[in-house]
């Protein structure tokens, strides 16, 4: 379920077995999604985090949802870009 909050920013709960990429952190995991204006700008984030670091677990893709990519931080907690249809 979604829960729109203000300023444009969402809460997802989303039950883990649905996820196209399955979390591997258990309780207290958290994946944070942070907006994208273009294509370009997704994968020019997911190259700076992996550049960082991060751990890939989604390279730049088309997703039900939109344009993503999906890294995982030291601790397992994901961070996602995304470039949603509606731009």
């Amino acid at each position: 379920t979604s829960f729109t909050l203000s300023g444009g920013t969402y809460l997802e709960l989303i039950q883990q077995n649905t996820l196209d990429v399955l979390s591997t952190v258990g309780g207290g995991a958290v994946e944070l999604c942070f907006d994208a204006a273009s294509r370009e700008e997704v994968e020019q984030t997911h190259d700076r985090w992996v550049a960082l670091g991060l751990t890939s677990l989604e390279a730049p893709t088309d997703v039900r949802f939109g344009y993503t990519a999906l890294v995982a931080d030291p601790d397992g907690h994901r961070l996602r870009i995304l470039l949603s249809p509606q731009r």
